[in-house]
């Protein structure tokens, strides 16, 4: 009779052993399961955020306006014709005037505004790498401040060889306007000029 005994009281020690191990399992499992799912769900929260142009447009609404306007001047740029238009072939091409009948051609005048922006030249070409460099290079601090850090450098060298060939001037993020990290200059005031 003890022996059924004891033999009973082992069995229910271990059944309540095993229940015991089996919920404490049970609650790492749903735990671990619990804290993948939100990790998944909270990257494909960022994934979506990053893509989101509502969503980017209030954080940075400065940033997306440069965007706009390389976007602009880069379709602009690629969709401008390339070839003079070709006549039709049932067209049939007009005969060449005589040479002595042809008034020689004179050069315009050249206007005001082109003398000035000749001898300013070199300033708006600096100007212009400036703006391309800047607008570029906050695009690119955008785009990859989301990113995996594997791919970060990547993309940021191909947006700086875009840069570069748009006519701009590749800007490390230290050199961008509008970043958080950088200290006001010591030599502007803290006010504002008009005010």
């Amino acid at each position: 009779m003890e022996n059924e005994e004891l033999i009973r009281q082992k069995m229910e020690n271990t059944r309540e052993s095993i229940t015991e191990k089996l919920d404490a399992l049970e609650e790492r499992v749903v735990g671990s399961v619990q804290q993948a799912s939100n990790a998944v769900s909270d990257t494909a929260e960022t994934v979506k955020n990053a893509f989101d142009l509502r969503v980017q447009v209030d954080r940075h609404p400065w940033l997306m306006v440069g965007g706009a306007v390389t976007a602009g001047m880069v379709a602009g740029h690629l969709l401008q014709p390339r070839e003079p238009p070709r006549l039709d072939r049932q067209q049939a091409p007009m005969p060449a005037p005589e040479p002595s009948l042809v008034a020689q051609p004179q050069p315009p005048p050249t206007p005001r505004s082109a003398k000035i922006a000749g001898m300013l030249e070199p300033e708006l070409a600096k100007v212009k790498e400036l703006a391309v460099g800047v607008t570029l290079g906050l695009v690119r601090e955008a785009l990859t401040a989301d990113m995996p850090p594997a791919l970060r450098g990547y993309a940021g060298q191909i947006i700086d060889a875009v840069t570069l060939k748009l006519g701009g001037k590749p800007l490390a993020n230290a050199e961008l306007p509008f970043n958080e990290k950088q200290q006001p200059c010591a030599s502007r005031p803290a006010t504002a000029p008009f005010a």
